[in-house]
């Protein structure tokens, strides 16, 4: 159904929901992780109440621009790096990606379970789409088929029955599946990588080590026919290396979501009640760090001193405008004291006026200096969020480096002939 697609692309509570839920992503081989949902106790229903309110913030439909554009990136990245001829969308839902592939010029088709859905195919798109169920046998041959957030909407036992049938019609495979939104209520067969990476090798398919498919979602791999498997440590590493991306992104999101809006609240001092509802969700962002490794010690100190920065900026703006007030009521009184000897034509024989004058200028000063303090506590937070996002780019950096070494070296030691 591509349900997932959507989530991952634009809902934020989905994001922060992947942050609280991410796992190790670590199962022994054989053995199914506990599921979310058990199987048969819902009705799955996928009609225009699910396209409108179970995808995200804004419908799943074709006046979602940004959806639009998320699948014309997916069409172009695929057909620059795998050059397909051929494609096969399972769980093609309202036919995006179709259609995207088919305006560069990729002859795709799609199958998907929804009526719904199909219905809502672009007309000229329309014929090349069908309302079927993957557990049905799938006619054809494929130099790739995509099955996108779909597998984790089918009960397990008819999950299986989709993956012989998307194996036997191709020799490349690009699959993503959420481990972990468990609030959508469609979501009845959720797995972590590992299990998914095991099922398709038992079906002679293994992930392309070196092939990135972040541009769907942070955890889809490229699967490739293989005479010979990989060796259950190389999945599992490469699992955690999926894993790690999924929590870096969502982190990244997250925070750059709670930046967003503390720039906000920074330049609109009258929306500074705005910081009680950042409080506790940087508080959670916060917390979810600790899974990710010791590299996250540098981002849960930024993100304290950006709490304690807003902290101060808003003592500093509330004395601000303490100040501002008293400075407008003496110049009243001031002017009202020049006002009164210009009427009755005298001078001011005790220099009142020019005391307060004085007196004045000299708040007017701090005012200055005030304000000064405060564009050098902005200036710092800006240099703050620097910071902080270089820590998230070195993080990703390091260890999915260390991963692919880790994994190369592996494959070596596995490789058959070789003596290490």
């Amino acid at each position: 159904m591509q349900a997932s697609r959507l989530q991952v692309f634009s809902h934020v509570d989905t994001i922060t929901s992947m942050i609280s839920s991410s796992g190790s992503g670590i199962v022994e081989p054989g053995v199914l992780p506990e599921n979310n949902t058990p199987a048969g106790e819902k009705t799955l229903t996928f009609d225009a109440d699910y396209y409108r309110s179970h995808l995200g913030p804004a419908p799943y439909d074709r006046s979602n621009a940004p959806l639009l554009a998320f699948f014309a990136v997916i069409a172009d990245q695929l057909i620059r790096a795998l050059q397909p001829r051929t494609v096969l969308d399972a769980g093609c839902a309202m036919g995006f990606l179709v259609e995207a592939l088919w305006d560069r010029g990729v002859h795709a088709t799609g199958v998907d379970v929804s009526s719904y859905a199909i219905e809502n195919v672009r007309r000229d798109i329309r014929p090349y789409c069908r309302a079927a169920s993957l557990t049905e046998p799938i006619d054809g041959r494929y130099d790739l088929v995509t099955c996108i957030e779909v597998l984790e909407h089918m009960p397990p036992h008819e999950a299986m029955v989709a993956m012989d049938h998307i194996t036997a019609i191709t020799d490349v495979i690009l699959f993503s599946s959420t481990s972990t939104d468990f609030d959508e209520t469609t979501h009845v067969n959720i797995r972590q990588p590992v299990w998914w990476l095991e099922q398709f090798q038992q079906r002679g398919f293994s992930p392309d080590l070196i092939f990135d498919a972040g541009f769907v979602t942070p955890a889809a791999m490229l699967l490739r026919r293989r005479d010979t498997g990989y060796d259950w440590q190389v999945l599992r590493l490469f699992s955690e290396w999926l894993r790690y991306k999924s929590a870096v992104s969502a982190r990244d999101l997250q925070i750059n979501r709670l930046c967003e809006e503390r720039d906000a609240a920074v330049a609109a001092p009258a929306r500074y009640d705005k910081q009680s509802e950042l409080n506790p969700q940087l508080a959670r962002a916060a917390e979810s760090t600790e899974s990710i490794g010791d590299n996250n010690q540098p981002v849960m100190q930024l993100l304290a001193e950006t709490q304690m920065s807003l902290e101060q900026l808003t003592a500093k703006h509330e004395c601000l405008v303490a100040t501002l007030e008293e400075v407008s009521s003496q110049r009243d009184n001031l002017l009202a004291g020049v006002n009164s000897f210009s009427v009755s034509g005298e001078t001011d024989p005790n220099g009142s006026a020019a005391t307060i004058a004085a007196r004045l200028q000299a708040r007017i000063s701090e005012i200055a200096s005030e304000v000064a303090a405060m564009n050098k506590r902005q200036n710092l937070l800006q240099e703050q969020v620097s910071d902080l996002r270089a820590q998230v780019r070195d993080i990703v950096t390091s260890r999915i480096w260390k991963t692919l070494v880790s994994a190369a070296g592996v494959l070596l030691r596995l490789k058959p002939g070789s003596d290490r």
